[in-house]
């Protein structure tokens, strides 16, 4: 029997469509080759989702085999989408790493929780330069293709000597979430109504990096399942009900030396492990400080 489905509603769902069917694979093809989820191309192609962010469209075109030419065609039918439609463009990005290291535990957990029902925000928290946002960037770019409409970043500055009230974060995550500003409340907790009635018919992904504590936290965290809130602090928020807490602590030993490999280059290490303990100990074995020492050796002959 054969299947009909109805014609895509935007470009950029045409051309994925299209570009999929060249390259003779299935949805589920596609979303084991790329890692986006099946429910989330099948949204793409029906216009559902209209403008996925560049890091989707990436694993797309890496999995579809696509020339410069074709990632950057689809890329600029990805950005028209958003233009036009409203889908989720976050304020600012979170930057991955390349030579992302350790944390394997932490993430198993997240791509858990990312997959799965029931708690719907995760707190990670430790002291300063143990990786919170780093491991909140992979995270995000491992789970992205679980939330098809769309992941969003907020800085909520909470080490600053002005943290990012509560009310001002619920109109950037709003207006990222596709709201135009006459529908934002000027009430603030209307405003919060509004933000947890629209993340409750969508399933997507709020990072909120650097919060300050409770009060500045919990109006901005989901009341239904659907969409996960990863939040990074300092502090372990123990003020706030039903959120899965991750403490970080320092990398193994292992882990520093294989980070200090990553940033150096084998070359540069082999043959001297009992330099690399040594380095790796006086780091404290963490993230921050093993990068900000990779870095400044790596720029050295």
């Amino acid at each position: 029997m054969t299947r009909h489905t109805s014609p895509p509603s935007t470009p950029f769902g045409g051309t994925l469509r299209s570009l999929r069917r060249a390259a003779r694979l299935t949805l589920e093809e596609l979303s084991e080759a790329s890692g986006v989820s099946v429910r989330a191309l099948g949204d793409l192609e029906r216009g559902r989702s209209r403008g996925p962010q560049r890091r989707t469209v990436d694993a797309l075109a890496a999995a579809l085999g696509l020339d410069d030419e074709q990632r950057e065609r689809l890329q600029r039918l990805a950005d028209a989408g958003r233009e036009r439609g409203g889908a989720p463009t976050p304020p600012y990005l979170l930057r991955t790493v390349p030579d992302f290291t350790g944390r394997k535990r932490e993430l198993a957990e997240l791509e858990s929780l990312g997959s799965g029902t029931g708690t719907r925000a995760v707190v990670l928290f430790g002291p300063g330069g143990q990786g919170k946002t780093t491991l909140a960037a992979e995270a995000l770019r491992r789970l992205s293709g679980s939330f098809p409409d769309g992941c969003v970043c907020v800085p909520l500055h909470g080490m600053s000597d002005s943290p990012l009230p509560a009310d001002e974060a619920l109109v950037l995550l709003l207006t990222a979430l596709g709201l135009p500003p006459e529908r934002i409340p000027v009430d603030p907790a209307a405003r919060e109504a509004v933000y947890r009635a629209t993340l409750a018919t969508r399933r997507a992904l709020v990072v909120l990096d650097d919060a300050a504590d409770e009060a500045q936290t919990r109006p901005l965290l989901p009341d239904a399942e659907g969409s996960l809130v990863l939040v990074t602090s300092r502090r372990p928020l123990a003020g706030l009900e039903g959120v899965r807490r991750i403490r970080l602590g320092g990398l193994s030993g292992g882990e520093s030396a294989t980070l200090l490999e990553r940033i150096l280059g084998t070359p540069r290490v082999d043959g001297q492990s009992e330099s690399v303990t040594r380095l790796t100990e006086l780091c404290g074995h963490l993230p921050l400080a093993l990068r900000i020492v990779g870095n400044r050796l790596s720029s050295r002959p």
